[in-house]
């Protein structure tokens, strides 16, 4: 019974060809996958889910941007929107040194937790507010004006007309830093 060398029992003769066409199969579809992940992943990202987004380059940090259920508050005195958690309140005050405040505040947090939007005539340069003797300064860009983000506390800009300071009331919490640039971020000006 002798048998020739070639041949084996038991063993399925290899296809090459066919490997060859699974593996190119294989990493055809792990591309596309990868593709379109990507593709869901940065669209959810830089729209932040429902939110509403005013600046790309505000809005082009590592940090992720949350999704939230939102309010609009509208300005008809000086022109603008912005979206807000539907989890905060807010209470429009005037005070020194500004033409008027809106004070956005979460109770759970307590009293001393709030972001704040000052309005104020123009001035020449754009500095920190109240003091603010910020580590790091950034340029940023909302709702198409130029403008600073000093700590991620504080983003300050200018519009046609206006100086606009968003502000956190409650150190460096880092909700209350997420929330000012969401804040910031939504900004639009009618017409």
């Amino acid at each position: 019974m002798n048998q020739p060398i070639n041949q084996r029992q038991g063993v399925a003769p290899q296809h090459p060809k066919n490997s060859l066409w699974l593996y190119i199969l294989i990493v055809i579809l792990l591309l596309v996958s990868g593709f379109f992940g990507w593709s869901y992943f940065s669209n959810n990202t830089a729209q932040g889910g429902t939110t509403t987004t005013g600046s790309p380059s505000l809005a082009q940090t590592n940090s992720p941007t949350p999704t939230i259920d939102c309010e609009k508050y509208i300005s008809q005195n000086y022109g603008f929107s912005i979206n807000y958690p539907k989890t905060y309140t807010y209470e429009e005050k005037t005070s020194a040194g500004s033409l008027g405040e809106i004070i956005f505040s979460n109770k759970s947090l307590g009293d001393s937790y709030n972001v704040t939007i000052a309005i104020a005539n123009k001035t020449a340069s754009i500095e920190p507010p109240n003091g603010l003797k910020p580590a790091s300064t950034k340029d940023v860009t909302i709702a198409d004006f130029a403008g600073k983000n000093f700590d991620d506390v504080a983003y300050v800009f200018d519009n046609d007309k206006y100086r606009f300071s968003v502000t956190v009331d409650g150190g460096a919490d880092q909700t209350l830093k997420i929330m000012a640039k969401f804040i910031a971020n939504s900004f639009q000006f009618n017409g």
